[in-house]
């Protein structure tokens, strides 16, 4: 009676070392297991049966970043030139601008207006700026695919008619101190006009020839006087030369300058010079001297 047990709890044991499992436990893993997995799916598809799908649609903006410019020459008259710098400047950056506008109530309320949506039924759109690009994307969901669909053309419409609005004011304003510059340039060119007819008129000239003619007149008197000048000074030089070289007063040296350049002075003088010369040479023929 005593041996049999001990040789079954023997047996019990290998096999539990061994980690062969009776087959009830086996049957009673695989239970738990299927109604656990068999509640998660459970839940699972309960969850996706009852929760409302979200659609979401997507559209990417490229901002413009390269400026623009004019060049005008015309020949005999002048050169226009015109440009327009990026609007990506080295602290700024225009999407963060329109980032805000999207994000707006004012876009807001327009493109819930276009799709005939409340403000909160709209909801609000996700804004990422692409770094290292001039890209921008846009993330709206709608309740559909083609209500997805229309809230992002709504809202693409809004923000293009905002700017179309904005940038209409900016070139009113422009257009505005660009004709107030021109209303006073002509106004300074009517004067102008006015006063060079009167010059015209008072003056007698009425040719582009006469007027040429007169300012190279006044270039030649000017080059006479530059060189009347000099001469006035050559001469003043000469007179103070000669004034210390013979003992004279300024006022004998001037005389003495202008008999100079007398020619009936001169004329008289060599007269004089020929005839002393002759009396000189008839004296000493005849053994007389000249006193």
């Amino acid at each position: 009676m005593e041996t049999e047990p001990k040789s079954l709890s023997v047996e019990l044991q290998t096999t539990v070392s061994g980690k062969l499992l009776p087959w009830p436990r086996i049957l009673k893993y695989i239970i738990v297991a299927l109604l656990a997995n068999g509640i998660i799916w459970a839940f699972s598809l309960g969850y996706l049966k009852n929760v409302k799908p979200i659609y979401t649609s997507e559209l990417t903006l490229n901002v413009a970043a390269n400026g623009q410019g004019v060049n005008v020459n015309l020949p005999d008259v002048g050169q226009a030139v015109t440009s327009t710098t990026s609007a990506f400047g080295a602290t700024s950056d225009p999407r963060e601008n329109y980032k805000l506008m999207v994000m707006g109530a004012t876009i807001l309320r327009n493109a819930a207006e276009l799709v005939h949506l409340s403000e909160t039924d709209f909801g609000e759109p996700k804004v990422k700026i692409i770094n290292n690009t001039t890209m921008m994307e846009i993330k709206i969901s709608g309740n559909s695919g083609e209500q997805a669909q229309e809230k992002a053309r709504a809202l693409y419409l809004a923000l293009t008619d905002r700017l179309t609005v904005l940038r209409a004011n900016e070139q009113a304003q422009r257009n505005k101190a660009i004709k107030q510059a021109v209303a006073s340039a002509q106004e300074k060119l009517a004067n102008a006009q006015l006063r060079l007819s009167s010059y015209k008129a008072s003056s007698g000239l009425n040719s582009v020839e006469q007027i040429t003619n007169l300012i190279g007149n006044i270039e030649s008197l000017r080059k006479q006087r530059a060189e009347l000048r000099a001469q006035e000074r050559q001469t003043r030089d000469r007179q103070h030369q000669l004034s210390a070289n013979l003992g004279l007063s300024a006022e004998d040296a001037a005389a003495a300058l202008l008999l100079q350049t007398d020619q009936q002075f001169q004329k008289s003088l060599k007269d004089y010079s020929e005839s002393t010369l002759a009396l000189k040479t008839l004296l000493e023929n005849r053994g007389g001297q000249l006193s």
